[in-house]
C-alpha cells in the first residue's frame, strides 16, 4: 500500500520550521502534498504497523530575521486516512476513532518557533486539534533549504487517547502510542 502524508502535531510544526532558512524577507510558503510524506506508526498485536493521510493544505509566512513572527496553519482532510487495508481504514473512520462524519478536519496552528542547539534543528510549538480536542505540542525538526524549495524532517510520539481516538478493532490489540514521522516539502509562493 502506498502511504502518503499524515497529520499530527509533528508535521504541522515541521512546516513552519521549513521557513527557517529562507531569504531574509518574509515569504509565503505552501506544502506540496504530492511530494510530502506524513505517516504514523503504531503497534498492532505487538508488531509495527503504518497508516497515513493523503489530503491536506498548509500555508505559512516566515521571515528568517524574525522567526518569532512566523505564522502557519495546516488543515487535514481526516477522511483521507489510509491504513494497511480497507477493513482497518473503515474502522478508523468510525465514531470511536477519527469520527470523520462529525470531525472531517484536524488542524495545527503554530504558536512559537526557535532554533535548537544543533545546526539545522528547530523547536516548533503549536496547538494540534483532533476531534475538537486541542493539545499543545513541541516538535524537534531538521530543516534543509534549497532556493525556493524546503524540506523538513522529524518525528513525535503521543498517546492517541489524549485526542479521544480510542476505538478498538475486533480481534486485534492496538497500542495507545502513535509516532508521526514526517518529511515535508514546501515551495515558496510566487
Amino acid at each position: 500500500m502506498r502511504m502518503n502524508k499524515w497529520f499530527c502535531g509533528a508535521f504541522w510544526g515541521a512546516f513552519a520550521v521549513v521557513m527557517a532558512a529562507s531569504p531574509s524577507v518574509a515569504s509565503d510558503w505552501r506544502v506540496d502534498p504530492v511530494e510530502s510524506k506524513l505517516i504514523f506508526n503504531y503497534s498492532e498485536d505487538g508488531a509495527r504497523a503504518v497508516g497515513g493521510f493523503s489530503k491536506f493544505e498548509a500555508e505559512a509566512n516566515f521571515d528568517p530575521n524574525a522567526p518569532e513572527a512566523a505564522k502557519m496553519r495546516l488543515v487535514i482532510d481526516v477522511d483521507s486516512v489510509e491504513m494497511p487495508d480497507a477493513l482497518r481504514t473503515g474502522f478508523v473512520k468510525g465514531e470511536d476513532w477519527f469520527d470523520v462524519a462529525n470531525h472531517p478536519q484536524a488542524r495545527f496552528e503554530l504558536t512559537e518557533m526557535a532554533p535548537a542547539a544543533q545546526l539545522g534543528m528547530f523547536t516548533v510549538e503549536g496547538v494540534l486539534t483532533i476531534k475538537e480536542v486541542s493539545k499543545e505540542i513541541s516538535v524537534p525538526t531538521l530543516v534543509v533549504i534549497d532556493g525556493a524549495r524546503a524540506l523538513a524532517r522529524g518525528e513525535i510520539s503521543f498517546d492517541r487517547r489524549d485526542f479521544n481516538v480510542d476505538g478498538e478493532v475486533p480481534f486485534v490489540a492496538l497500542g495507545p502510542e502513535v509516532t508521526v514521522v514526517f518529511s515535508l516539502v514546501a515551495q515558496r509562493a510566487p
